[in-house]
């Protein structure tokens, strides 16, 4: 952990010095708003390990600007973000002014775009919190959040600025999302990687809407269960024959409810608003 001297361009609502982080840690990690932590390259939450992020921290990711070399947050442990409506929690670019000052120290001469990094990856096995969370221009080819076999609770969780998806997820991953919102964003919602579904699932998080990216087969032996109230859109493609489908090999059970106050699902376009 390298720490510098505070710096004159931070807000007043800033942190008053930048911590530097990058590839394991070690032990369990309590971060405050005493510091902005700049990721300098991929930072990694291990098994057994919990990273706590306390409410009005602002976390930066390094910017990089070739190829697919984006930097993340890979959380193999346990990450818990807790910020408050009045105080979130920020993950964004190096390059974001808006937040924790000047902190790669070049006044205005550079401004963070769409995919500056890359994303918060909860991988297979780890859990957490993100409550009350903005993420700011990530999202480089994947999306601002990665979930590979990891069902976290995302609550009051705010996106700007994805080059990608809001949040990108495996069919089998169960995230509780509530209080969702998307900004500018290309898939503001959560986009389900394709593939087959080989265990028993349920979608049933109604304040997103789940994005079928690819085709996506429920395989012989699984059930996919979707809950009322449910929004599920298609992404659209131009060209040829090559249009998206839910393969159905297994068992598809859709409920949706009726009447005056009833709760349909709907399977729809990705351009229908």
């Amino acid at each position: 952990m390298i720490r510098r001297p505070p710096r004159s361009t931070l807000s007043s609502s800033s942190a008053a010095s930048d911590v530097y982080k990058r590839q394991i840690l070690s032990g369990d990690e309590t971060w405050t708003s005493n510091y902005v932590y700049v990721l300098t390259n991929n930072l990694t939450v291990p098994n057994g390990v919990v990273l706590s992020i306390n409410a009005g921290t602002i976390v930066k990711v390094k910017y990089q600007s070739y190829g697919s070399d984006k930097r993340s947050l890979l959380v193999d442990g346990v990450l818990n973000a807790n910020g408050t409506a009045s105080a979130p929690v920020y993950f964004t670019s190096e390059r974001d002014d808006t937040v924790g000052g000047d902190t790669n120290s070049d006044s205005n001469s550079t401004a963070p775009v769409a995919g500056d990094w890359q994303s918060i990856q909860f991988r297979s096995g780890s859990s957490g919190v993100l409550n009350h969370t903005e993420i700011r221009y990530g999202g480089h080819a994947t999306g601002a959040v990665y979930l590979a076999g990891s069902s976290p609770a995302l609550n009051h969780l705010t996106v700007r600025h994805s080059n990608s998806a809001a949040v990108n997820a495996l069919a089998s991953d169960q995230p509780t999302i509530t209080n969702f919102a998307a900004y500018n964003t290309p898939f503001g919602g959560l986009w389900i990687r394709g593939g087959s579904l080989n265990t028993d699932a349920l979608w049933d998080q109604t304040d997103i809407v789940y994005i079928l990216g690819e085709n996506l087969t429920v395989a012989s032996g699984s059930t996919l269960t979707l809950a009322p109230g449910l929004v599920v859109k298609v992404k659209y493609q131009s060209y040829g024959s090559d249009k998206r489908s839910l393969l159905v090999d297994g068992v598809l059970n859709v409920n949706g409810t009726g009447g005056t106050f009833g709760m349909p699902v709907y399977f729809t376009s990705e351009r229908d608003d």
